[in-house]
């Protein structure tokens, strides 16, 4: 039995399938009556006990795997649904910085005192980076053990020296993860970084454990 999960303003699905103890939700796009497969998420169909408003389907979608309405990164920490969104203002020429700046500070202007903003680090001179973020840590919104008996609740076990480094991410300030330190949440190197990742942007457990399953295989 299919299950529609999502469909986004852009016509994007997240279509949940059950099937021989397994779910699969596959994010689809539809030209006519024919639908396109653009990623499958597999995991172990079993109950999870982790339940918040910061984890969604939805903030899956503004992965930047496909299309998605790039407004929503602009609002989505406002409104209660994400800890942190990044975004990026593209830059045709040098002058266009200092309006870049200027939006920024307009987006700062706005914010409730819960939310920060500032400007990432920079990968390259074509654009300008900024995010948007809860004020805290990931343990002020998740139980991590909570988290991680989840995850053992998949398959999917960590070591000790894991755990710690986990427990160390949840507890520095959200928006130092605009720094790139200590470590960048856009080029995880490890399976706990991607978990670490997978909170502070919001996206479903299962999501991230599928991403880890599929890596073990």
């Amino acid at each position: 039995m299919k299950q529609l999960l999502l469909q986004s303003s852009l016509g994007i699905q997240f279509n949940k399938e059950v099937s021989k103890g397994q779910c699969t939700v596959k994010v689809q796009t539809k030209t006519g009556k024919r639908a396109y497969t653009l990623r499958r998420y597999t995991y172990p169909n079993v109950k999870l006990s982790v339940a918040s408003p910061f984890l969604s389907w939805e903030n899956l979608n503004c992965c930047n795997g496909w299309a998605y309405d790039k407004g929503y990164l602009l609002t989505a920490v406002q409104e209660g649904k994400k800890l942190y969104a990044g975004s990026t203002i593209g830059l045709q020429s040098p002058a266009d910085i200092e309006k870049a700046e200027a939006h920024l500070e307009e987006i700062r202007s706005t914010l409730p005192d819960t939310c920060l903003a500032g400007k990432e680090i920079v990968t390259n001179d074509r654009s300008f980076p900024i995010y948007i973020c809860r004020r805290g840590q990931l343990k002020d919104y998740f139980n991590l053990e909570q988290v991680l008996e989840d995850y053992k609740r998949m398959g999917i076990m960590f070591s000790a020296q894991d755990k710690r480094i986990l427990f160390y991410l949840g507890s520095i300030e959200l928006a130092q993860f605009a720094t790139g330190k200590p470590m960048c949440y856009f080029h995880c190197i490890s399976d706990v970084e991607l978990m670490a990742t997978g909170l502070l942007l919001g996206y479903p457990l299962e999501s991230t454990a599928s991403l880890i399953l599929e890596d073990q295989t």
